[in-house]
């Protein structure tokens, strides 16, 4: 069974990361510094292996932090 994953990977002490935006983390229900991280992954419902990630910033130009 494959699955998604969309976390929040938070950079808050960070000032000079490329692309570091302010993303919504849904968990918190509040803007964090950070980027997306979207992780699709296989499970037999035990293990997890990871197939591929990718680091997403905000698509809003305002939100983005760092070039």
């Amino acid at each position: 069974m494959y699955i998604v994953n969309d976390s929040v990977y938070s950079r808050s002490r960070c000032k000079t990361v490329e692309l570091l935006a302010r993303v919504k983390d849904h968990v918190e229900n509040k803007y964090v510094k950070g980027l997306q991280m979207l992780t699709l992954g296989w499970s037999d419902g035990n293990t997890f292996l990871p197939r591929a990630f990718i680091l997403l910033s905000s698509a809003k130009e305002s939100n983005r932090l760092c070039g």
